[in-house]
């Protein structure tokens, strides 16, 4: 049951791009399949979604110049691109991207809707002019770009947390006639404080898997013209 965001150049793709988009979809199997209701990329995968019918859910943007014209089953409320970018990722478990070139472009929509993607942990095939594809799977890095397992930094952090409660155990054991139960109580509470320091910290640094770096650098809603 996966639903499936697009984002594509207003450029119309290529034979190679409609070509490996069309056997996505169909391996894939998707129950939804939000667009931009842009000319270009948009509309041809559009008709893709359509003859293997998908339902369709579209995201149209405020300048109707730009606009496809096409059915879906389901539309959603004009905004501004960016906006409705954010929308189709919000709505969806992850994100197919149509390319018009091999490298980030700046003042990008597409690219724009690939950085925040990842950055909201969504899984992104990118199709390139020449057909290939490239897929970005979010993991946890730490600042440095190292891969971080959370189940081994909550044994780490747990393990020395439980070293420090033991010598506290200890003193108990002279000082508490209620040992047990305040020991218990002790582990409860560290634990529990633990485990959302933890969380805090990695969700903090989490950015996604990428061969090209500067695809992690911030990338807030700017303002001024930015290309679909």
């Amino acid at each position: 049951m996966v639903k499936i965001g697009f984002t594509g150049s207003q450029a119309y793709p290529t034979d190679k791009q409609i070509e490996t988009c069309k056997n996505f979809l169909i391996e894939l199997k998707p129950t939804e399949f939000h667009d931009g209701a842009c000319i270009g990329s948009d509309y041809a995968i559009h008709k893709i979604a359509q003859a293997l019918k998908i339902k369709i859910i579209s995201h149209p943007p405020t300048i109707k110049l730009k606009r496809a014209i096409y059915t879906s089953d389901e539309t959603r409320e004009e905004k501004d691109y960016l906006v409705r970018n954010l929308d189709i990722i919000n709505e969806t478990d992850e994100i197919l991207a149509v390319s018009d070139s091999y490298k980030e472009k700046l003042r990008s929509g597409t690219w724009f809707t690939i950085k925040h993607a990842l950055k909201k942990g969504k899984k992104v095939t990118i199709i390139f002019p020449d057909g290939k594809k490239e897929v970005y799977i979010p993991i946890t890095l730490d600042r440095w770009g190292n891969k971080i397992d959370k189940n081994i930094i909550r044994y780490k952090q747990i393990k020395s947390l439980y070293w420090a409660i033991y010598i506290i155990d200890i003193v108990f054991l002279f000082f508490a006639k209620y040992k047990f139960y305040i020991t218990a109580l002790i582990y409860i509470i560290v634990i529990a404080i633990n485990r959302k320091i933890s969380d805090y910290l990695l969700e903090k640094y989490i950015i996604g898997k990428k061969i090209r770096r500067n695809l992690i650098d911030e990338c807030d809603i700017p303002k001024g013209q930015w290309d679909e």
